[in-house]
């Protein structure tokens, strides 16, 4: 019981703080978490494949974002509200989908809509 209770406490917290301003780099870590699933789900990630392991993965994913958002234009301007909308189309684009991958980058995670908070 003292544990849900927790959750639920730990929850509602976050819920108050959806909307605050991040930083690049918390942006910057949920785009590369979020990339790195998707690439395990979609078997892009073993010998052989697209990334030799989850390490390299996270490295190549946090170099992409880390062009993609540039600390000096996004830096505590990133909406958690705006980064999920991102998070959330990196998530459903469809495994081998490679026009469906641009258009998640080039629409739903373009930095002028993830970088974009005020």
């Amino acid at each position: 019981m003292k544990r849900a209770l927790t959750t639920l406490f730990t929850l509602s917290l976050l819920a108050g703080c959806g909307g605050g301003n991040l930083d690049q780099q918390d942006a910057r870590e949920q785009a590369t978490e979020h990339t790195c699933d998707r690439a395990e789900k979609c078997g892009q990630v073993g010998a052989g494949k697209t990334f030799v392991d989850r390490d390299d993965c996270e490295v190549k994913a946090e170099a992409f974002w880390n062009s993609r958002w540039p600390k000096e234009a996004c830096d505590d301007h990133v909406k958690q509200d705006d980064l999920d909308l991102c998070l959330g189309a990196i998530d459903v684009t469809i495994c081998g989908d490679g026009l469906g991958e641009f258009l998640t980058v080039a629409n739903q995670c373009k930095p002028e809509l993830v970088c974009a908070g005020s």
